[in-house]
């Protein structure tokens, strides 16, 4: 726009009107503050029913934020339901040990369980062995 005008977007959200409005607006500032306000802002306005925790979890992911809040299980569960990501391959990446992990992780429908740390190479190997599996070569 130039060095005379600039375009400032700022969030307004309208809690009395839309239950969601306030979440959708932290989701927002906190893609904005990874450099992906725009993305998240499409997400939110394509999905305006769906505001709710999971739904927005899943944008995020969609949108390779990082999320080191978010519970790992209710986001797989998330995206599992959510149409554009329910065929993906997901591999989790935790520090955690526990087998009861393990399982949950897998009957929540991931892929793989890859305890970190871990080698670049062996990670990269780890996923393209999913990849190949899913498309069954």
């Amino acid at each position: 726009m130039g060095n005379k005008l600039k375009f400032i977007f700022r969030n307004f959200p309208l809690a009395e009107m839309h239950p969601d409005a306030t979440r959708a607006a932290v989701a927002a500032e906190i893609a904005a503050s990874q450099g992906k306000f725009w993305e998240m802002h499409d997400a939110l306005y394509e999905n305006q029913e769906a505001l709710d925790p999971q739904s927005l979890s899943s944008y995020a992911a969609d949108l390779d934020l990082n999320l080191p809040q978010i519970d790992g299980f209710a986001l797989l569960t998330a995206m599992r339901q959510h149409l554009a990501s329910a065929a993906v391959p997901i591999a989790v990446l935790s520090s955690s040990l526990s087998q009861d992990d393990v399982t949950r992780s897998s009957e929540l429908g991931a892929n793989r369980f890859i305890v970190k740390p871990i080698e670049l190479n062996d990670f990269m190997n780890l996923i393209a062995g999913t990849v190949k599996e899913m498309l069954n070569l």
